[in-house]
């Protein structure tokens, strides 16, 4: 197991103690970016499979749950993304 997985699934297991630098690491793992820092706040972006990702997390210790489960989903939705991209031509390869 890759230390990319193996970090996804610690979040994955405990999302109530995170630290900010732990997050930060598995954004930045499944190709997010920090666009820019506002106060305390950082938004992370990323443009993964023709969509654009948009996360607004603010710097704390431990990162509140709600941040890391919005994290926690948008990586769902890449993987699943990346394992099943959406083929708007095969329909019109079976029908010709």
């Amino acid at each position: 197991m890759s230390k990319r997985k193996k970090r996804f699934l610690k979040l994955q297991s405990n999302p109530t103690n995170v630290s900010f630098e732990a997050l930060q690491q598995v954004l930045a793992d499944y190709g997010f970016a920090i666009e820019s820092i506002k106060g305390s706040h950082y938004t992370f972006r990323a443009q993964i499979a023709n969509k654009r990702w948009k996360l607004t997390i603010p710097y704390r210790k431990p990162v509140l749950p709600t941040y890391v489960k919005q994290a926690i989903a948008a990586i769902q939705e890449i993987q699943q993304a990346q394992v099943n991209p959406d083929d708007d031509d095969k329909s019109d390869d079976l029908n010709p």
